[in-house]
């Protein structure tokens, strides 16, 4: 007899934190269509097939299959169910289960990669809100629902596949309507599985009606889509820093909006853009820092290529024919082993959780995020300013997350304020909790995007004097300890000045201010002249000291500029117990805009300076701008103590550590670790997995464990580990318990 709850890799999601309780595992899997038959899978229905593909996604290590339920095939009419697709799905869930892979159902697929599959009976109707058409979806959920409520191969169902693109809700209130509804018909029969919808990038992007705060009352979790091939906030290549973080930033948004867990339901890319190395390394960054980012798990868009290339939606969108992680002839491409990998690593760790560490950082999501009383602040405006603190706050060695500005702000120690516009973004009544917090001893950092509000000047320690546009070519002086000659002189000296961001494009509106008690740290040059200083000053201090005897012993002959009449770029204040950094101008939005400004300007100094006024510091923290660091807990994130002893006051001990390059070349990554209960770190491999079967990953990851220095007494001490280019990887923290 089979057990309709048996799992071969042991998914069970149904008591995880997600839907009744303990933890589980990163989940990974496909979205799948077969490679033969596409859309009209229903329609020329291939048990073989099917049964083959599903072997083969088994082998890859993989856990879940989502699969489309195309509305024209399931129901022919408003008040029929067809009886003969029902009996198919029946077939592909004993695949499943004899595969040990878990489904995932996905209602109302009237859009599919590129065309839309409308059912004939619906003549113009809207899905969300008219009457006729929620009772025709309400019997299709109904029939689901009362059928499989005890099937355990179903992991979660997915009320739609990005609904709006099929058909735009007419406003957020009909789209809330419609997930409601769909939602509580499922729970009357159905309390077992999970309910969630399949968004995308849009929701965030624009104000397509489907938000995800709303989606949040109705939704068990959150789901996203995104493709950096897709859009214009990722200008670099796919497998570049700015394109590596786009799925994990939109994770944390749509968690920060919705305030509920997210599964990363579609991610990749096609090998007809991209070639099979640069995809293969954008899944490994992108998968690692998923996990890292505390999503839920992620399901590769798609399975396999496709032969059926003259058919639709293929014919008319050409390039979804090489979205798979899997070639036509079944050979797995180099994403799939990526993503085999991490299936093993996974499972080898278990249920775990991410442990940010200290300094805790919050940026903060602008109040009318998609109604702005001002046309040009838009969803997508606001998007890039917060995409792009993001990316810095990540290379500043912070791991952020994403806050509404009515959330319990008490826990973070510091607070970013990215590109604010004059209004809509800030209530006064946040300011003033803010400010508040701020001065009882938290760390704020703005930058200028129109903010205007009373008690600005007193906060930042300036006058306000204008605004203005600046002309192409401004520069801003960087000096004092910002990046300065006294902090990282190494290859610095020819960055500590740099030209603002976005002047070209006209996007750079500057607050012109006054000092008013506050310390200035970068100005903008006006008029220049170079100057040679000694070694040891900063440019701030030495400028009235400059040497005017050439040569100097006492000087090293560095060549930096010194405006003469710019005014404030970038200044600190003390506010109460607390500190204020603010920039004048809008630094996130300039830089979102500018092609490679990651690789090429150090911009992330002004969130690493930010950091440092907390006076917290991480026990793991790496100098190398692309490697991202995550500590993560086992289950339920709870702290631990080594020996039974007290934790130390700034963290608590991981159990282990996810190292991601976002870089497309080779790095070397330098963890400097300050917790003196740390041994060693061990890198985990894939020969680690126990009792899974090893498959050959050369070219991707050293197999060989690597241990760290055992502890000496000396604080930081310094854990070095190679890292090809997108490679992620999973350390383990050996603790040393305490002497008795």
């Amino acid at each position: 007899m089979v057990d309709r709850n048996a799992s071969k890799h042991g998914v069970v999601l149904r008591g995880s934190p997600v839907f009744r309780g303990s933890p589980a595992r990163f989940v990974l899997g496909v979205n799948y269509w077969p490679r033969n038959h596409g859309v009209q899978m229903w329609k020329e229905w291939d048990q073989g097939e099917i049964r083959q593909e599903f072997a083969e996604i088994s082998a890859l290590g993989l856990d879940v299959v989502r699969v489309f339920l195309l509305w024209e095939d399931f129901q022919p009419s408003p008040e029929v169910v067809d009886e003969q697709n029902l009996g198919k799905f029946d077939e592909l869930l004993a695949i499943a289960r004899d595969c040990g892979l878990k489904i995932v159902p996905t209602f109302f697929t009237g859009h599919m990669s590129g065309e839309n599959w409308d059912v004939p009976w619906r003549h113009g109707r809207d899905p969300y809100s008219d009457p006729f058409m929620l009772r025709a979806q309400a019997k299709l959920v109904d029939v689901f629902a009362r059928r499989y409520a005890e099937e355990n191969t179903i992991l979660f169902w997915d009320l739609a596949n990005e609904p709006d693109i099929f058909v735009r809700p007419r406003c957020r209130h009909a789209a809330w309507l419609w997930a409601d509804f769909m939602a509580k018909t499922i729970r009357i029969w159905d309390r077992n599985h999970p309910v969630t919808l399949g968004i995308h990038m849009q929701s965030l992007s624009d104000d397509n009606g489907i938000r995800p705060e709303d989606m949040a009352e109705s939704n068990d979790f959150l789901c996203m889509h995104a493709y950096p091939l897709y859009t214009e906030l990722c200008p670099e290549p796919l497998n570049a820093f700015r394109s590596t973080y786009l799925v994990p930033f939109c994770s944390k948004l749509t968690e920060g909006m919705g305030r509920k867990s997210v599964f990363f339901e579609e991610f990749g890319g096609t090998t007809q853009m991209v070639s099979e190395d640069i995809l293969a390394g954008y899944y490994s960054a992108t998968l690692y820092s998923l996990l890292a980012n505390g999503a839920l798990g992620a399901l590769a868009w798609c399975f396999g290529d496709f032969t059926v290339g003259e058919r639709l939606p293929y014919n008319s969108t050409p390039y979804e024919a090489g979205f798979g992680i899997t070639k036509v002839s079944g050979e797995p491409k180099k994403p799939a082993l990526v993503m085999k990998q991490l299936a093993l690593l996974a499972r080898r760790v278990g249920p775990v959780s991410p442990f940010p560490g200290a300094p805790r950082a919050a940026i903060l999501i602008p109040r009318r995020y998609y109604d702005n009383y001002d046309p040009d602040v838009t969803p997508e405006r606001n998007m890039r300013a917060l995409f792009n603190s993001f990316l810095l706050a990540k290379q500043a060695g912070l791991n952020p997350d994403l806050v509404r500005l009515d959330s319990d702000l008490e826990g973070y120690d510091i607070y970013f304020l990215p590109s604010f516009s004059r209004r809509g973004s800030l209530y006064v009544s946040d300011w003033k909790r803010i400010t508040e917090l701020v001065h009882a001893g938290k760390t704020l950092y703005c930058s200028y995007g129109g903010i205007a509000i009373e008690g600005f000047d007193e906060v930042f320690g300036i006058e306000v004097v204008s605004t203005s546009y600046k002309w192409p070519g401004m520069r801003i002086g960087i000096f004092d300890d910002l990046g300065g000659l006294e902090c990282e002189t190494a290859g610095f000296e020819d960055k500590l000045v740099l030209p603002i961001p976005g002047v070209a494009l006209g996007r750079t509106k500057v607050l012109d201010v006054r000092p008013a008690g506050c310390r200035v740290v970068a100005s903008y040059l006006a008029d220049s002249h170079p100057l040679v200083l000694h070694s040891r000053g900063t440019a701030s201090r030495k400028a009235r000291y400059a040497c005017e005897e050439d040569p100097c012993e006492n000087c090293e002959k560095v060549q930096v500029e010194i405006p003469l009449h710019g005014s404030p770029a970038i200044v600190v204040n003390d506010f109460g117990r607390g500190k204020t950094i603010l920039v004048t101008f809008p630094l996130e939005l300039a830089i979102s805009y500018e092609v490679g400004v990651y690789e090429t300007s150090p911009w992330y100094r002004v969130y690493r300076y930010a950091a440092g006024l907390t006076g917290r510091r991480s026990a793991f923290t790496c100098t190398n701008p692309f490697i991202e660091i995550m500590p993560l807990i086992k289950g339920t994130g709870a702290s631990k103590e080594p020996g039974g002893g007290p934790a130390l006051p700034d963290y608590s001990i991981p159990d282990y550590l996810i190292v991601v390059n976002h870089d497309s070349s080779p790095k070397v990554a330098d963890l400097q670790v300050g917790a003196p209960w740390v041994d060693r770190l061990r890198r985990l491999t894939v020969s680690d997995a126990g009792d899974v079967e090893p498959f050959d990953i050369s070219g991707f990851s050293p197999n060989a464990p690597i241990d760290g220095i055992v502890l000496d007494g000396t604080l930081p001490r310094v854990f070095s580990t190679r890292l090809d280019a997108n490679e992620g990887c999973i350390l383990q923290v050996v603790v040393r318990l305490r002497e008795e």
